[in-house]
């Protein structure tokens, strides 16, 4: 975090905020995109040497992978929207008992 606000740009600061794992002395950064992750490694050595300096350990290493994003599908049909809302909120789906409604078109 105490690098990310060193960073201008908001770019920067999600890169260096992203979830990253810790193993010994290796962070392995999970990364959503490309973009991200070329960003990465262009100020991959200014981070390590914070890190190093900041922590007194020269053997700090830093990795960055991608994962993909999973992005749920937004809901495009009557029936999609329905069960959407309804699962957000149960009580919807009494009140489609209660009116005896039929989604279906």
């Amino acid at each position: 975090m105490e690098f990310s606000e060193l960073k201008s740009s908001q770019t920067q600061k999600m890169v260096f905020t992203s979830e990253f794992d810790l193993e010994g002395t290796a962070f392995t950064f999970k990364l959503a995109n490309k973009v991200k992750f070329d960003i990465f490694y262009e100020l991959r050595q200014d981070l390590l040497d914070f890190l190093r300096k900041k922590l007194e350990n020269g053997t700090i290493t830093a990795e960055a992978i991608i994962t993909a994003e999973q992005t749920k599908a937004k809901p495009r049909t009557e029936q999609e929207k329905f069960e959407s809302m309804a699962n957000k909120n149960p009580a919807i789906w009494k009140l489609k008992e209660a009116l005896d409604l039929d989604l279906l078109f």
